[in-house]
């Protein structure tokens, strides 16, 4: 591994203060010897769009999908592998509430995923994007910074190149960014949003949409995530066969440190590639060889000084925010935020998307038997076979939507509460309050109109408590659902 230490962030576009998260350790952990496959994947997109590095691969089309009933076995792995890794970064943000293990950053407000929904949301406000152009992302400003809150941002990169700024009470355009094609934007600093495009990382402003500062990206970027005092950017060239190396850059775009994830080798590229994943102050990053799923490479380092925290290996973040190693035996290993060997889990250990704090996250995986829920200890506590791969824990339920039902087992227990039909196939299941939100976009079937693409159901009974129809893609928010369909994007709430 290779390590460079310049002196710091130089003065110019920082927020106040940057000191490092963690003082570099005084010994090294001792490390298990590495072992483990990641289970990689991608979430799909709906609608063909304009091909980009961080494109989506768009949904196959329904009657090309292999009929229920003669769908192989493999099916489940292939879900799980898709589950484990889209499913990550979302876990990650949603889970990031108040904690009190000793290890986390302090998270001074975090925003629910969606509102307090308890009736049928009514549209808000339409916006127009243009003829023809289609959203593919809505960034969410409000949720970590609350001045930012009457602000959302809507992604149409791949449709037409722009990222355009909403009022989020009036609908009203606030700004609208040029043309940003091939580019991908990420937010985490307090008052602008980072565009790499063109071997450039822009700034431009969230209120006012003014280009803020502009500095060199590193070459052959793979993945950008960033916090308030810093953007992170992992490189990787397939072309040449390079290191997967990944950089902290200030503000000003000075280097603070470059560490080396993964030797010279051929890696997968493009989404399934060299990816990261941020959380707080540790990032995961997962390197797939040729092998797929079975052969990756990996490494947790410390966001102050990238200083690696756990030996070599294919890592996620539990919802505890300990580190998971899943092993080739299928098991789960985890450590805690230094590398310290903890418990060890007897399958594979399913990311959920979920409302509780830290502390309360349980431990879901999937076994030869079925789900499993692990207590902190490692003792398993219950095992269930009415859900195989669940996606969500909100409130006192474990959840799974798929084939069309949404189905709710008790998380104490591991008893089945209620099975509901959601009209939707697979839909996306977001917390709030009593009740989960399923949403899906409907604008692959052939009348959207008559189909639901957002069902709330009440925690306990799994009765629906309300449902709106007729929307295409579908995005949940801290300000309400957006849906997006070509040519505008309407908030619900």
């Amino acid at each position: 591994m290779t390590e460079s230490t310049p002196s710091g962030d130089a003065p110019g576009f920082a927020p106040p203060g940057d000191s490092p998260d963690f003082a570099p350790p005084d010994a090294s952990p001792s490390f298990p010897p590495p072992a483990g496959p990641a289970v990689g994947g991608a979430a799909r997109d709906s609608r063909p769009h304009r091909r980009s590095w961080f494109s989506r691969t768009p949904r196959t089309p329904r009657s090309a999908r292999t009929p229920r009933a003669s769908r192989p076995r493999t099916r489940r792995r292939g879900r799980l592998a898709t589950a484990l890794t889209a499913a990550a970064a979302v876990c990650v943000l949603v889970v990031a509430l108040a904690v009190t293990r000793p290890w986390d950053v302090q998270v001074t407000h975090v925003a629910p995923p969606l509102p307090d929904l308890a009736s049928t949301p009514r549209p808000a406000w339409t916006v127009s994007l243009g003829d023809g152009v289609w959203a593919g992302r809505v960034l969410d400003p409000g949720r970590t910074h609350p001045r930012l809150a009457d602000r959302i941002l809507i992604d149409s990169l791949d449709s037409d190149g722009h990222l355009t700024a909403v009022n989020t009470e009036t609908g009203a355009v606030a700004w609208r960014s040029p043309q940003l094609y091939d580019a991908r934007c990420v937010l985490g600093h307090p008052t602008a949003v980072a565009c790499l495009v063109n071997g450039q990382i822009t700034l431009y402003d969230v209120e006012d949409g003014r280009k803020r500062d502009s500095f060199a990206a590193p070459a052959a970027v793979t993945g950008l995530a960033a916090t308030d005092a810093a953007v992170f950017a992992l490189s990787y060239d397939q072309t040449v066969k390079s290191p997967v190396t990944l950089r902290r850059l200030g503000w000003n775009g000075s280097v603070a440190w470059t560490r080396e994830i993964a030797p010279a080798g051929d890696y997968l590229a493009d989404r399934e590639g060299p990816a990261l994943t941020l959380d707080g102050d540790r990032i995961a990053v997962t390197a797939q060889g040729p092998g797929g799923v079975s052969d990756a490479r990996g490494l947790v380092v410390k966001t102050s000084d990238g200083a690696p925290v756990v030996a070599p290996g294919s890592y996620s973040f539990a919802a505890t925010g300990e580190l998971a190693l899943t092993r080739d035996d299928q098991t789960t290993q985890l450590f805690d935020r230094d590398g310290h060997p903890g418990v060890s889990l007897g399958g594979t250990l399913l990311p959920l998307a979920m409302d509780a704090a830290r502390a309360d996250a349980p431990l879901v995986a999937a076994t030869e038997d079925g789900v499993t829920r692990f207590a902190p200890n490692g003792t398993p506590q219950w095992t269930s076979t009415d859900v195989s791969l669940p996606s969500a824990a909100c409130g006192s339920a474990v959840l799974q939507a798929m084939d069309g039902r949404v189905t709710a087992v008790d998380a104490a227990s591991g008893a089945k509460l209620w099975e509901a039909s959601g009209g939707m196939d697979e839909p996306r299941l977001t917390c709030d309050g009593p009740r989960v939100v399923a949403t899906f976009d409907s604008d692959a079937a052939p009348d959207p109109s008559d189909h639901p693409a957002a069902v709330a159901y009440d925690l306990r009974s799994g009765d629906v408590v309300w449902q709106v129809a007729g929307l295409h893609r579908v995005f949940t928010t801290s300000r309400g659902i957006v849906d997006a369909e070509a040519g505008s994007a309407t908030l619900y709430r």
